[in-house]
């Protein structure tokens, strides 16, 4: 991976204009980030983030919904519900399920993984920090607690949880596991802030498509065709740190629902660009006829 092209801190202005905009209490209601929020419990928030970040993909209205069925069925304390579920109980909760190509199997398989973690660790950071401790690498501590979540003790017949808990080395962005992370680590009223172990400096931005592309758009990561790998993650996060080492992934919020709101649509919209804090900066809106020069 190349150094991004343009200096970021010439950008620094403008990502903390985002940041203003978008980094607030009132946009976790559109977000996934509203499931853990909801609970007071930091285990039910712990758990209920990794099932929440799990199925944060494709269209956020389609996974919410399945995401607020899984919270009806598990109940005012889902971490105590986990606890006390075998195979046969998982395999009730997520009957009928489904969210795209992930079906009730694979959400069985990751609840019944989350109840052997619960019960035999008392929650997901220890299993994580097993592995952050000695390098500080996320990767690592990532890889630890997936060898925790599955395959589980009992003998079963569920096939695993499949694409809800990716292979940590596969490549990809691994967003939905850096967006669990972020919510644990980062405490700012906004993000949940549980975990003391897990500086958020070493946090790794969670590369959505929104964010991906707006990145591209202000030179930040080069163009190209294809999707975020773990790479562009990389990459991104490594410029963002230029503006603030300790926190570099407090920008991802905002620049989120930039995308996920409409008010970035990837395209040149002289109405929306004209009203967007990145227009100076973004090669979309400078490429389009802006309001401003008419």
């Amino acid at each position: 991976m190349t150094r991004h092209p343009r200096r970021i801190r010439d950008l620094a202005v403008f990502l903390e204009a985002v940041y203003l905009r978008f980094h607030r209490s009132a946009t976790v209601s559109e977000d996934p980030l509203s499931i853990p929020s909801a609970y007071g419990d930091p285990l039910d928030r712990e758990v209920m983030g990794f099932v929440a970040s799990a199925f944060a993909f494709g269209r956020v209205s389609a996974f919410m919904a399945k995401l607020s069925c899984v919270v009806d069925r598990l109940g005012d304390h889902p971490a105590a519900r986990m606890a006390g579920l075998d195979a046969a109980g998982c395999r009730e909760v997520a009957s009928g399920l489904r969210h795209r190509f992930v079906g009730e199997d694979e959400i069985a398989s990751l609840l019944l993984g989350l109840s052997h973690v619960v019960r035999g660790s008392g929650g997901l950071e220890p299993p994580f920090l097993r592995g952050f401790g000695p390098t500080g690498d996320v990767m690592d501590g990532l890889e630890s607690l997936v060898a925790e979540l599955w395959p589980p003790p009992e003998p079963t017949d569920l096939p695993g949880p499949g694409f809800l808990v990716a292979s940590v080395r596969s490549g990809s962005p691994l967003k939905r596991f850096n967006l669990f992370l972020r919510w644990m680590v980062r405490d700012d009223g906004i993000d949940l802030g549980l975990w003391k172990g897990v500086p958020p400096s070493a946090l790794l931005i969670p590369l959505d498509t929104h964010v991906d592309r707006i990145a591209q758009h202000l030179g930040i990561l080069p163009r190209r065709r294809s999707g975020p790998r773990l790479a562009h993650a990389v990459a991104l996060t490594r410029a963002l740190r230029e503006i603030d080492p300790e926190d570099p992934a407090r920008f991802d919020f905002a620049l989120s629902h930039l995308g996920i709101s409409g008010q970035c649509r990837g395209r040149f919209h002289d109405a929306v660009c004209a009203d967007c804090p990145l227009e100076a900066a973004c090669r979309v809106a400078v490429g389009g006829v802006s309001s401003r020069s008419r």
